[in-house]
């Protein structure tokens, strides 16, 4: 029965009304109440917790905590912020429903949950939709379905699992967009997405200079042979731009050669230029 309302909000679980749709609102002990195991979020702001225990502290906990009963105590289902928060202010006790979840329920629920009330970070919700898809059997179609998304949305999200790590750390900290991240996602070499990434967070460089540095990574430079490149060229290639994080293609001719190294704005060539002659910017 839950399973069908998920998409369409909590209401049914959490309710402003201490009736809580006839369900009674206990003073648990709270030494009793254990952390969510599948609580999707992995990042929990210190500085929100404490307002939030601040506000518990003048007004009390006005919405309770949704839990389940297991061996020896209980588990939370929704409001894992809320317990942090009184955790805090050293409570003995915590308001809280108890209801039998399943485990097939319990990572769903936690999930909505987060993504109605306080966003996840973009990792963190391509990681809890994937872990759900893939234990709960369930198509893109139909986990898209039940968190009230767009399924196109949801493709997406799930392919920033497919950036390298280093990336999904600066996503999760902030310091890399979405809009960033699906440019990178266009780059098929992975040492250049990664150096396009470095230089996103250094430079504080916008989409479209991101879509810039892209073009000119998956664009045959005019000119260039078609024949297949030497891999030392190749390698020597890829080091350079690893090292200078932009398009740098190498050309050998029988008698000379010549590097061309390329640039999208007369900042990006200072930048460049800089790298060229060993100093730092």
């Amino acid at each position: 029965m839950a399973e069908k309302r998920l998409g369409r909000g909590l209401d049914f679980l959490i309710s402003e009304d201490s009736s809580f749709n006839g369900d009674e609102v206990l003073e648990v002990d709270i030494k009793e109440v254990r952390a969510n195991p599948r609580q999707p979020r992995t990042r929990f702001d210190d500085q929100t917790l404490r307002e939030l225990a601040d506000s518990i502290k003048e007004q009390g906990l006005l919405q309770p905590i949704l839990l389940r009963p297991v061996s020896n105590g209980y588990e939370v289902v929704a409001g894992e912020r809320r317990l942090r928060a009184c955790q805090l202010l050293g409570l003995d006790t915590v308001r809280a429903i108890v209801r039998t979840i399943s485990d097939s329920q319990l990572l769903e629920l936690a999930l909505v949950e987060n993504l109605q009330r306080q966003d996840l970070n973009p990792i963190e919700k391509a990681t809890a939709c994937k872990r759900l898809i893939d234990e709960s059997g369930l198509t893109q179609a139909d986990a898209a379905k039940r968190l009230g998304k767009d399924r196109s949305t949801l493709a997406n999200l799930l392919r920033l699992l497919e950036l390298p790590t280093e990336i999904q750390e600066l996503i999760s900290a902030g310091a890399i967009l979405t809009g960033h991240a699906k440019v990178l996602l266009s780059m098929p070499d992975p040492k250049v997405r990664i150096a396009a990434a470095k230089r996103i967070v250094l430079e504080d460089l916008s989409v479209r200079a991101v879509e810039n540095i892209a073009r000119l990574a998956t664009t045959p430079s005019p000119g260039s042979s078609v024949a297949k490149k030497p891999a030392t060229l190749t390698d020597l290639e890829e080091r350079l731009q690893l090292r200078l994080g932009t398009r740098v293609s190498i050309h050998e001719g029988k008698r000379r050669g010549f590097i061309r190294i390329e640039f999208t704005s007369p900042k990006d060539f200072e930048r460049v230029f800089a790298q060229l002659m060993g100093e730092s910017r």
